[in-house]
């Protein structure tokens, strides 16, 4: 009896790890305050080594935050595999409010849930 109650208890940590797994990652939220003309920057840990890569999954309003550009630095350019940030930086245009969301995902894994998620509140006053 104690073996069955010890598969039991098994299978149910089991499909509760493979849901949560499933679900993917929680959504990291941050605000962001700047005054409009101002340039700001997000930098995200990254290591391009992995295979992951970090992109915009859903864009400001072009009216308000315009993209600058973005830049990969590692940390140690001397150490192989080494982990660095991604830097993305944004121009505030107009008075508003707006968000950017990045996700780090290997492209190439089509139905996998990104490995991180990050919401970016945009206030421009």
């Amino acid at each position: 009896m104690k073996h069955l109650r010890s598969i039991a208890l098994f299978a149910c940590f089991t499909a509760l790890t493979a849901s949560a797994c499933l679900s993917g990652p929680q959504k990291q939220t941050e605000e962001i305050n700047v005054k409009p003309g101002a340039v700001f920057s997000i930098a995200v840990e990254s290591n391009a080594s992995t295979g992951y890569t970090w992109t915009i999954s859903s864009a400001p309003d072009r009216r308000l935050v315009r993209l600058m550009g973005s830049v990969y630095q590692k940390s140690n350019p001397n150490l192989a595999g080494a982990p660095g940030k991604q830097i993305w930086t944004f121009k505030a245009l107009s008075h508003g409010k707006t968000s950017i969301e990045l996700k780090y995902a290997r492209p190439w894994e089509k139905d996998v849930p990104a490995e991180k998620l990050f919401l970016y509140n945009i206030k421009i006053n």
